[in-house]
């Protein structure tokens, strides 16, 4: 009975989230290389040595991009109105061996994250991101 309530529960949150618009783009993060890596974002373009990250999801599994594989930057909205209402017009994507990130992590819990970013030399790879960059790159962000 149990499991069935939570099943029931499950499929309600489901249907009840928040979906991106079916004419929204979406952002794919290609990995090229032999390594686990993960995608960290930030909006205080062009700081690059007191900027803050969007949201901190080392540990989360749909933020691991696996060697060889494509993910889904996951955004609920249209990726044009969200880079609009940044003043710069650009985010800031920082690519990060997953493996270093979650060790970082497991080690200093949340500052974890304060501590790749204090960390210049662990960025793999930094994308800066427009609605220009995004339509001439087809929408992928591509490592290495």
């Amino acid at each position: 009975m149990k499991r069935t309530i939570a099943v029931l529960l499950f499929i309600v949150c489901f249907a009840a989230c928040d979906r991106a618009p079916k004419d929204a783009r979406q952002v794919y993060m290609l990995n090229h290389s032999s390594q686990r890596i993960i995608f960290l974002t930030s909006s205080d373009f062009p700081d690059t040595v007191g900027f803050q990250f969007n949201g901190c999801r080392i540990n989360d599994i749909a933020s691991i991009v696996k060697p060889g594989a494509e993910k889904v930057y996951t955004y609920w909205g249209y990726w044009e109105s969200l880079l609009e209402r940044i003043p710069s017009g650009t985010m800031m994507f920082f690519v990060y061996n997953a493996d270093t990130a979650q060790k970082y992590y497991s080690l200093y819990g949340f500052d974890g994250c304060d501590s790749l970013r204090n960390r210049p030399g662990l960025i793999l790879k930094r994308f800066d991101v427009t609605i220009d960059y995004l339509n001439q790159h087809d929408w992928k962000l591509v490592y290495p």
